[in-house]
């Protein structure tokens, strides 16, 4: 049984890693990918990378910084689609 993805609200960040407007016009959304996949996949991605960092004894930030970009590649219409590039984990 698969954990429910929290929801993720942006009021209260002065400088979000991406935008409501980003996230919704995602190279993965416009090539139809549904957008409970995609956040399934996002989050999976960021869980993996951050226990990987953890077992190697990385510093937070390292570990916050991959994160964060991985996630950048998936975000905007320019972005790669996880059709193209799907993430296995």
């Amino acid at each position: 049984m698969t954990k429910p993805i929290p929801t993720i609200s942006q009021s209260h960040l002065c400088n979000p890693l991406a935008t409501i407007e980003q996230l919704s016009t995602s190279g993965s959304r416009l090539d139809g990918v549904s957008k409970e996949e995609e956040d399934s996949a996002r989050y999976r991605s960021a869980l993996l990378t951050q226990r990987a960092g953890i077992l190697l004894r990385l510093p937070q930030d390292v570990i916050a910084k991959a994160i964060i970009i991985s996630t950048r590649f998936y975000v905007g219409p320019e972005g790669g689609s996880l059709r193209e590039h799907p993430i296995e984990v």
